[in-house]
């Protein structure tokens, strides 16, 4: 889904317009799913396990012996071009139990570096990785989780925008994203927990949704109605052209 938005350096006036270039930014949206059974994992740190094939992926308190929970989740083909700018991201999970206690207390993260490679079957190469994360985004006093429902994660824009301003990102490359109670801040009560179906389940493998903007200016703006609709096409005489109409620009 891609809109424009137009910055205007002319005058105009309705139904007239004064030829001139502008600078356009394509608003782009992208959504991204894990695509096989090892681009998803779970990791627990206390009593320590570790899955590659489980059917559920989550975080939070399950009983004394079962916390500390990290969720690993690679997200192939990122075609972001470099430069872009994150204007929104998120993360959604098809809910695999109903789970309702509080506070499940959690953070989200990202690897760092070159194009991540999916995930080796083993907890140590795993943890390797998750030491390697930068800017966290916390989610916190989650809502109550019913069975089959879908919910979404907050807005973790800075974590996806840290991830292509890397040097060494380009467009196309992976992006993992850790869900992690590592700090164990959730509540100790029993079956304080959300947890959501992985690839491996029934078909409703978690999502990471971006909209970002990328300049892709300047146009020519050729004509402008009497509603302010505009018709644009490139400078350098490439074959494309667009409409924008004035409720898309405010």
């Amino acid at each position: 889904m891609r809109k424009y938005i137009l910055l205007v350096m002319a005058i105009m006036l309705v139904g007239i317009f004064v030829p001139s270039q502008y600078l356009v930014q394509a608003d782009t949206s992208l959504t991204l799913k894990v695509l096989t059974g090892s681009d998803d994992c779970l990791r627990r740190l206390t009593t320590s396990q570790w899955s590659l094939t489980g059917g559920t992926l989550g975080v939070g308190f399950f009983n004394t012996s079962q916390q500390r929970y990290i969720v690993g989740m690679r997200f192939d083909n990122a075609s972001i071009p470099v430069g872009g700018n994150i204007t929104s991201a998120h993360l959604s999970f098809q809910a695999a139990l109903s789970y309702t206690a509080d506070n499940v207390n959690s953070k989200i993260d990202a690897e760092l570096g070159d194009d991540p490679v999916t995930f080796a079957d083993s907890a140590v190469a795993f943890d390797a990785r998750f030491a390697n994360r930068g800017v966290k985004v916390t989610w916190d006093a989650i809502a109550d989780w019913s069975a089959g429902s879908k919910y979404e994660s907050p807005d973790i824009s800075t974590v996806i925008q840290e991830v292509i301003d890397q040097d060494s990102w380009t467009s196309g490359d992976a992006i993992v994203i850790f869900w992690e109670d590592y700090d164990d801040r959730s509540t100790h009560t029993g079956n304080c927990y959300r947890n959501c179906i992985s690839y491996e389940g029934s078909g409703a493998e978690p999502e990471l949704h971006i909209t970002y903007t990328v300049p892709s200016g300047p146009v020519n703006v050729s004509t402008v109605d009497a509603v302010g609709k505009a018709t644009i096409s490139t400078c350098d005489n490439v074959s494309w052209s667009v409409v924008v109409t004035l409720d898309q620009i405010n």
